[in-house]
């Protein structure tokens, strides 16, 4: 991105400049450095790069001054944080784990993101999920859960896969129309000591939204144990971790699991 390193403060400065002819190409080090730059050297190369192709002191002071009010504005829409917790004598200034996460599937439109690591008495966890899927033919939900070789367990990766695809089916999901899942295949490895997991604990709604928990989708993490996290509304932090979790799964690290039956 050009000028990324600059303030919007000291874009506006130099755009005044040109724009007053106090300044002009080519553009030394020495001339930005006595308009109090923080940068001169990286802001000399840039501007003489723009005025090589052609760009006059008039235009760059337009586009200096565009984006030094569109770095304002990102500036002073940074993301809402809002503090999640679960555990015993919850504070008042922070909310429930379990409240949260019903509202954010409530409130979801298009996509619903959740990645979650163990998993327990999921209809619990996913009722009113499954009911928005169920509901809206519009909204989608993915699903990147751990499905992990247990020990010395040396069963086919296959039947593991099916039997987790089985449990899915008739012990976490209550709705008829079926999430799309994903999981990490590295969990399956027989070695133990080359074997992955998926760790992560997030949902994203809309990519939009994001709780960024370390609560499992279990009801004793939404409930009852001592757990910590964030919900971040706006900015850019939401579509990130969706974008994350899409190219895990476009490059095939995130295989999916069919649940059909």
């Amino acid at each position: 991105m050009r000028f990324a390193n600059h303030s919007a403060g000291d874009l506006s400065h130099v755009a005044a400049a040109l724009w007053e002819g106090r300044l002009n190409a080519p553009f030394s080090t020495v001339a930005l450095g006595r308009l109090g730059l923080s940068n001169p050297k990286t802001l000399s190369e840039e501007l003489n790069g723009l005025a090589e192709l052609g760009f006059q002191s008039s235009q760059l002071s337009i586009l200096l001054n565009s984006v030094a009010d569109e770095r304002r504005t990102s500036e002073t829409s940074a993301p809402a944080l809002e503090l999640v917790v679960t555990g015993p004598d919850v504070r008042e200034e922070a909310r429930d784990t379990a409240v949260v996460v019903e509202q954010l599937f409530s409130e979801a439109k298009a996509t619903v993101l959740l990645v979650g690591f163990a998993l327990y008495d999921g209809n619990a966890i996913f009722r009113r999920l499954a009911e928005r899927l169920d509901a809206n033919a519009d909204l989608e939900a993915i699903l990147c859960l751990d499905i992990s070789r247990r020990g010395t367990d040396s069963s086919k990766d296959d039947d593991l896969i099916a039997r987790y695809a089985h449990e899915f089916r008739t012990r976490h999901w209550s709705g008829k129309r079926m999430p799309k899942l994903y999981f990490d295949p590295r969990g399956l490895t027989v070695e133990a000591k080359k074997r992955a997991v998926l760790h992560a604990k997030c949902i994203v709604i809309d990519n939009e939204t994001a709780l960024v928990t370390s609560a499992n989708p279990t009801p004793a993490a939404y409930t009852k144990n001592i757990e910590l996290g964030l919900v971040v509304r706006g900015g850019s932090i939401s579509s990130q971790i969706a974008s994350h979790f899409a190219s895990l799964i476009k490059s095939g690290l995130l295989r999916p699991l069919d649940l059909s039956v």
